[in-house]
């Protein structure tokens, strides 16, 4: 079944006619363009407009891409959707102009739900609608119903299709690049942080090819005692025997990869070194025994804690996710989340273990992970770095 099918199959379950997809990731999952961050996107653009859409005829199975004119040969790429349309942002700050552009756009192409639209069941993410698009939905149809369709796309994203299994493993190639590069550099000391974080975000441009969003944390020495947020890097120059832990992310062609490791910088770990970092794999090693189609995600955490148990460790209450065209997707593998895993599920798996604000050192280790009837298979290829 392919995403757009899905994902009309559960808008049906909630009673949903038509749906107005407004976020990112429910553009790139439905349509295939890996819309830019807005962050990285000319600042003429107001961020209040979202630079793409999705409508959805949820009773035809049929979906029109609406985005930003500068999208245009990007989505002559990407996109899946053969019904597109494009609003231009219109001259610089003349904001009636782009507001115009951007309501036509979409009345153009909700002109098919005609009558049908009247008194129809309209699912909307409220959370990226600008509210001029929200009275205009309301307004243009007669006895029209607003439901929140992000229960439906959350379902319908659960399990992965091979399409986007592939995507993850692309996704996790170019993390394998970020931590070989940290293990690398982790051969000597006396670096700045800043320095290292730079060879890291070049080794992640190298390995997709493009410049691409990269958002974690390098944290080095005392700092690894805890979960510090923000956790760096900072303008701190790395000694010999300080711990380093990198847990970071990156947005490859709409999808994430999510991974961490441990090194030792300039030497060989300790002996308290070294009982965090094994902790922490032991951990990781009993959540792969563990998972497999039909056990609950807190079930998965009950074998975490058993070797946190071992170790005389005070487990934390968090232990992966599951990531897709978003880093955290649900669920999450916590004591408190009773889903079942479902083969097709990708998680990211990341335990640590910490000495405590008393300490120096700590551990995190994070590979993603496809379940699969025959067990769970690791997507990720970087070494560890102890």
């Amino acid at each position: 079944m392919d995403r757009l099918s899905k994902v009309c199959r559960e808008f049906k379950n909630e009673r949903l006619d038509f749906a107005l997809v407004s976020t990112h990731e429910n553009v790139a999952y439905l349509s295939g363009l890996n819309t830019p961050l807005p962050v990285t996107y000319p600042t003429e653009t107001p961020l209040a407009f979202p630079l793409s859409m999705v409508l959805v005829n949820v009773r035809e199975e049929s979906a029109t891409l609406l985005a930003v004119d500068g999208l245009r040969d990007l989505a002559a790429r990407q996109c899946i959707l053969s019904q597109k349309d494009f609003f231009a942002p219109g001259a610089e700050f003349e904001k009636p102009q782009k507001e115009m552009s951007y309501l036509n756009s979409i009345r153009k192409a909700s002109a098919g739900w005609g009558a049908n639209a009247a008194h129809a069941r309209v699912g909307v993410e409220a959370k990226a609608l600008p509210p001029m698009i929200y009275d205009w939905i309301r307004d243009a149809f007669d006895g029209i119903e607003i439901a929140d369709a992000t229960p439906a796309l959350e379902r319908s994203r659960k399990i992965k299709t091979t399409k986007e299994v592939l995507a993850l493993q692309h996704a996790a190639r170019v993390g394998d690049a970020a931590q070989t590069a940290l293990v690398r550099a982790s051969k000597e000391h006396g670096r700045n942080e800043f320095e290292v974080w730079t060879e890291i975000l070049q080794a992640i441009y190298f390995a997709a090819g493009e410049i691409v969003p990269a958002f974690g944390e390098l944290v080095t020495g005392p700092r690894t005692n805890e979960v510090h947020y923000p956790g760096g890097p900072r303008n701190r120059v790395i000694g010999r025997g300080d711990t380093g832990i990198l847990d970071i992310s990156m947005r490859v062609d709409g999808y994430w990869s999510d991974c961490c490791n441990t090194v030792v910088f300039g030497d060989d770990p300790s002996i308290e070194q070294k009982k965090y970092m094994q902790a922490s794999k032991d951990c990781l090693d009993a959540a792969l025994d563990a998972i497999r189609p039909s056990i609950r995600c807190c079930e998965v955490s009950e074998a975490i804690n058993r070797v946190y148990a071992r170790y005389r460790m005070k487990p934390p209450q968090y232990y992966g996710h599951q990531i897709g065209v978003v880093v955290n997707e649900h669920p999450r593998i916590t004591p408190s989340d009773p889903t079942a895993v479902e083969a097709g599920m990708v998680f990211c798996i990341e335990p640590g273990a910490y000495a405590g604000a008393a300490g120096i050192t700590g551990a995190r280790v994070e590979k993603m992970v496809l379940v699969t009837e025959n067990g769970p298979e690791i997507l990720h290829r970087f070494p560890w770095g102890f």
